[in-house]
């Protein structure tokens, strides 16, 4: 920094400087931690008390519900693979396809995240 500026200036300067440093840092951090406690609490409200982890541990755990989550979503997947599951997601489609509202919501989500998730789409590949 040049020497002419002034204390109040430089102040300023480092003060803007370290604001550009630590808020995307500290955002990142609290929307992880946002998303993560969502997920275990709504997760944490479809498991039996029985089975929550502050049951065996002395302390919560966080990110368990991140797991049993993403496990879930495992097993989902593993059965609409198989034919019975192919039958049921069909069976599903097509009653929601005829749905007046839900149609729009459907369709829409359904064709963005088989875009996204495609293995094959070089969609968002390409400026």
């Amino acid at each position: 920094m040049p020497w002419h500026m002034s204390l109040a200036a430089r102040l300023r300067a480092y003060f803007f400087a370290g604001v550009l440093i630590t808020a995307p840092v500290s955002i990142t951090a609290y929307l992880a931690w946002l998303f993560i406690s969502t997920i275990d609490r709504e997760v944490k409200a479809l498991v039996p008390a029985a089975y929550w982890p502050e049951q065996f541990l002395p302390v919560g755990v966080p990110g368990i519900g991140v797991m049993v989550a993403l496990v879930g979503l495992t097993l989902v997947g593993m059965f609409t693979a198989g034919f019975v599951g192919r039958a049921v997601n069909r069976l599903f489609d097509a009653l929601l396809t005829r749905m007046p509202v839900v149609n729009g919501i459907y369709g829409a989500l359904k064709q963005i995240l088989e875009t996204v998730l495609a293995k094959k789409s070089q969609a968002f590949r390409e400026v």
